[in-house]
């Protein structure tokens, strides 16, 4: 029987999702299956005190001001051992973590409370922002949309620049490309980055997709041209 706390009701909510995570994963012979999870809780009749919970490497951020603060601790080895820089971690290690949803049929999610203030804005986000963008950077570019859904936008065009930049390169280095539509095309991902308007980021973002479009067919066209010549 659940707990008819808040933190009871998610623990057995997500004890629910572990588990039919844990019987698929089983079914299909797919072990290790699981998902990292992080989420926040409010009382709309007290919103100051609020409550994260999460379990993983998924984090919660707390922006305050032009601050801005990691609420949670990360689930993982790195964390467990206290390296800063995950880098310098051995290899086989990085991104492991020690709990998660579907990791095993019961969840053990971490509560953590904190307050907020009148302008404060809490972002939730996976590995995936948290290990490309610097904490410094996040801030900087949710702080620069008053909008959520236009900072989420933007979030996730920081984290296609900094995956993109370095792809770009090199085709521009190797010529696989034209070079001067992959010059427009990191130009154009520079505006993204500097936070441009909206009208201006939406064009720079169909030229990178294009470009990637382009960049994709260009190595389809080589890689079958060493292949039907029978060159390694």
């Amino acid at each position: 029987v659940c707990a008819r706390d808040v933190g009871g009701e998610l623990t057995c909510a997500l004890s629910g999702a572990s588990a039919w995570i844990c019987n698929r994963a089983h079914e299909r012979k797919l072990n290790g299956c699981g998902s990292t999870f992080v989420g926040v809780v409010f009382d709309p009749t007290e919103p100051a005190p609020a409550l994260a919970v999460h379990a993983g490497d998924s984090r919660l951020y707390l922006l305050h001001g032009r601050s801005i603060k990691q609420v949670t601790h990360d689930h993982s080895v790195a964390e467990m051992i206290g390296a800063k820089d995950e880098s310098k971690v051995n290899p086989m290690f990085r991104s492991m973590v020690v709990n998660g949803i579907g990791i095993r049929a019961k969840a053990e999610p971490e509560f953590t409370p904190f307050k907020v203030a009148p302008g404060d804005r809490v972002l939730i986000c996976s590995d995936g922002l948290s290990r490309m963008v610097p904490d410094k950077r996040i801030a900087s570019v949710a702080r620069a949309e008053e909008d959520p859904d236009k900072a989420v936008a933007a979030l996730i065009a920081a984290v296609a620049i900094i995956l993109m930049i370095p792809i770009f390169s090199t085709y521009f280095a190797t010529g696989l490309v034209p070079r001067f539509p992959t010059l427009i095309a990191l130009i154009s991902m520079f505006l993204l980055g500097l936070g441009a308007s909206s009208l201006a980021r939406a064009a720079a973002l169909v030229g990178v997709l294009l470009l990637s479009l382009l960049a994709t067919l260009g190595m389809t066209y080589l890689l079958t041209h060493t292949v039907l010549r029978g060159k390694p």
